[in-house]
């Protein structure tokens, strides 16, 4: 039998131990994000000029969260394919083969923070995005030492998908992304200033 776990996926997120979760308490966080998929509206410059596909590692114990995710990025971006899986043992096993990651920083088996870590000792310069219920100035404290790119936190707002996207366009494109695929930029999601240094992570806005 097939392992759906294992399975890419084009539309739909591949979810795996859906009772899985990371903090009961953290539910209410959770629950706002199920109306984004339907009330978003199209923004311009999708990357339809890119004929690779681009391929997104996905690591989010919350079904419906990953799902949401997975339909803004699939009809926003041209050629986005994403792997949603929901535990730190199983993206250890995938993030090498990937162009970008996107992780909560709560997951059953581990963090976030210790998922990058990980990544960074094997010598994987993959980008990582931290999308998180964790408001913790701390811990996003951390993820930046470790080397995220980004740091957004989740909230009951369409804007937080919008940055996602900015980012991962961003890196995408050229802007510092060791694994870009294409240097032709969009004109619709913001970004950094282009320089010859790394450019400055995206922190979270209050």
């Amino acid at each position: 039998m097939t392992d759906d776990r294992d399975r890419r996926t084009t539309g739909t997120a591949t979810r795996t131990n859906p009772a899985d979760s990371a903090d009961p308490a953290d539910s209410a966080n959770r629950g706002d994000d199920r109306h984004f998929a339907t009330e978003v509206t199209d923004p311009p410059g999708n990357g339809a000029g890119r004929s690779s596909r681009i391929d997104v590692l996905h690591v989010e114990p919350d079904p419906e969260s990953a799902e949401v995710l997975v339909t803004f990025l699939e009809r926003f971006e041209t050629g986005v394919s994403v792997r949603s899986v929901d535990r730190v043992s199983e993206a250890r096993d995938a993030f090498a083969d990937v162009d970008f990651v996107i992780t909560e920083q709560r997951l059953p088996d581990g963090t976030g923070v210790e998922l990058l870590e990980t990544a960074r000792k094997r010598g994987i310069r993959t980008p990582f995005l931290f999308h998180t219920i964790c408001h913790d100035p701390v811990v996003e404290a951390r993820a930046f030492e470790a080397g995220a790119t980004a740091y957004v936190r989740k909230r009951s707002t369409r804007g937080q998908y919008d940055r996602l996207l900015g980012v991962l366009r961003d890196h995408l494109e050229g802007v510092g992304g060791e694994r870009s695929r294409s240097t032709r930029r969009s004109t619709a999601a913001p970004s950094e200033p282009k320089t010859n240094a790394r450019p400055t992570p995206l922190r979270s806005e209050e």
